[in-house]
């Protein structure tokens, strides 16, 4: 798959961030970003140019877009597992911060 051709989506904009401007950095699209945290969102956001219809607070609009082949998790440990699998039933490539889970 080339760069060109990936859509990602960010879980997490607290470590996230540095991953998100990577992906935009080697030319990957942006499908949406998400955080709990809607001045995180506002803030990266706008800092790379990325439309508010592109945010949101519910990391399953991430799972199940259809655009979105690439998904970069940055949250919690404990919540690795749960957004692991669910992104892997909906097809998508993932890049998780570690842990992947706690047990």
């Amino acid at each position: 798959m080339k760069v060109e051709n990936l859509v990602v989506g960010v879980i997490g904009l607290g470590m996230g961030r540095a991953h998100l401007e990577g992906a935009i950095k080697y030319g990957a699209q942006v499908g949406l970003i998400c955080d709990t945290n809607p001045a995180k969102l506002k803030e990266w956001g706008e800092k790379n140019s990325i439309p508010e219809e592109k945010w949101t607070t519910d990391w399953h609009d991430i799972v199940n877009n259809k655009d979105i082949n690439v998904v970069i998790i940055a949250t919690p440990d404990q919540q690795h597992r749960e957004q692991i699998e669910a992104l892997l039933a909906a097809g998508k490539h993932i890049m998780c911060e570690k842990p992947l889970a706690l047990t």
